[in-house]
């Protein structure tokens, strides 16, 4: 085997150690695929609420106390707004009800059934959390 020949096995073996141990590396620190269910609407992950909590106090530095406090407006918040929605949902479809016939009306509610998320539509609800 000349000189020349041997260099080449030598880059060809260091850059497949290279790209083998590269790979091995990924494969071993990547997080592991999350399920649908995980992702939100976008298709991206997304933390858990505690997850995101627990994220939020360690950034702002929160004592217990405060991660409590916050953790409360943002419950009660959530559940103000689906409150508001479910009012502003009622309204649009009193409204609908005027200008459509009954079997409009009905084929639209159909189709709005259909678009929601399996399991009634509590995209926010992390498994384990009870329904709200």
């Amino acid at each position: 085997m000349t000189n020349r020949n041997k260099a080449v096995v030598w880059v060809l073996a260091v850059f497949l150690l290279g790209a083998l141990s590269g790979g091995s590396l990924v494969y071993l620190l990547m997080p592991p695929e999350t399920s649908v269910a995980d992702r939100g609407r976008d298709g991206r992950n997304r933390p858990s609420p505690k997850e995101a909590m627990d994220r939020l106090a360690k950034d702002l530095g929160l004592d217990a106390k405060q991660q409590e406090q916050v953790d409360k407006i943002f419950q009660e918040t959530r559940r103000e707004s689906h409150e508001a929605f479910k009012e502003i949902r009622a309204g649009m479809h009193n409204r609908l009800k005027q200008i459509m016939s009954p079997e409009q009306f009905g084929k639209f509610e159909k189709i709005m059934k259909d678009r929601r998320p399996p399991g009634g539509g509590d995209r926010g609800r992390s498994p384990g959390q009870p329904p709200r």
